[in-house]
Formats: C-alpha cells, structure tokens, sequence
C-alpha cells in the first residue's frame, strides 16, 4: 500500500521511467497515481511534460490546464502549457499568452521561455512586440538557432529586410559553429531530475 506521505516516491519512479526512454511505463504508472490522487497538481504537471515532449499537445494542454488549477508553481509548468496551447489544433493563442505570462512572471530571466513568448507574440501577429521579446531570447542565450529565425521572419513582416538577412546569417553562423545550436529547453531534465514534485 502507498501511504498518501510517499507519493512522490513513485511520481520520480514514472518521471525516472520517461527520461530511461519508457514512455509507455511511465504513461502507466502516471495514470494510476493520477486516479490516486486527483488533486495533486505533480502528476498533471509530469503527465502534462511527458505528453508535450511526445507531441500530443492538446493531452498535454488540458493536463497543464488542471495542473494549474490545483496549484502548480513552477515556471516548466507554464512553459509546457503555454507552447501545448500555442501548437494544439486549434490554436489556443491567448490561453498561449497568459501561461506565458505567468511563467516570465515566475522565471524572469529565462531564454527558452522569452524564445517561445515571442513564438506566442509572432503568430499573434503582433511583430513588434514579438522583436521585442525574441531580442531579448538572443541577449540572455545567443546561441539559441529558433529566436534568431522566427526574429528573421518578425524583421520580414516589418519590412526591416536588412535586419531580417543578418538574422538569418546569425542562424547560419550559429549551425556552423555551435554544437549546442539545437539544445531543446533543459524543462523536463531540470523538472524531473532537479525539483522535487511538491516544487513543480
């Protein structure tokens, strides 16, 4: 029998099972302590990561939603909902938004994070603002390939042709140069290897 006090021992084992690449285990064992305990913010938050990092984003967005709702305090949480909201079919861009919002809120500092808000701000529409936020993706990381890319496209929509090609030099320097050019965000390693779930 597990004691409501160990749950976290066995939500480490199923995170611990999805980054050993046994995804199916680790779906499994998340369902069952889901059906446990419903009203732990921790399970949705990791069935909502490892349903992200698979590409099924609306799983993943309704899962973050109710991870959200119970209490999730971790910035990984609100970046995952947000870009599950952002790809989902349709696309969800203002509840992309607001969970962008609150994950700046909750890691200022964040590349990753200030990459996928000007993604949010781009598809918006809204190009200057999302100039604004991919420069500041590229100041904190520049090395990132996707800021500087989707920057090239916002500069484009501008009109700024000249800003747009360096841009798009910057991309070409970076893949020549850089063995970290495509580094994914470190969320879910940081999440399930670094935080404990009473944290996420």
């Amino acid at each position: 029998v597990i004691l409501p006090q160990d749950r976290e021992i066995p939500l480490m084992r199923a995170t611990t099972l999805e980054l050993l690449g046994r995804t199916a285990d680790a779906e499994g064992l998340l369902s069952d302590l889901q059906n446990r305990w419903p009203e732990w913010h921790a399970i949705w938050v990791a069935h909502g990561v490892t349903l992200a990092i698979h590409q099924h984003f609306e799983d993943a967005r309704q899962a973050l939603e109710t991870a959200a709702a119970l209490g999730a305090r971790g910035p990984e949480a609100y970046f995952y909902l947000a870009d599950s909201a952002l790809r989902s079919v349709p696309s969800r861009i203002d509840a992309a938004e607001a969970a962008i919002r609150q994950a700046q809120r909750l890691a200022p500092d964040d590349p990753w994070i200030h990459a996928l808000s000007g993604r949010i701000a781009f598809a918006k529409g809204d190009h200057r603002q999302a100039v604004e936020r991919l420069r500041e993706a590229v100041r904190l990381r520049p090395t990132m390939v996707e800021p500087h890319s989707v920057l090239a496209k916002a500069y484009a929509a501008l009109g700024r042709n000249e800003e747009a090609e360096a841009e798009l030099a910057r991309v070409r320097a970076i893949q020549r140069d850089s063995s970290d050019a495509d580094e994914e965000p470190p969320f879910a390693r940081r999440l399930f290897q670094e935080k404990l779930p009473r944290d996420w």
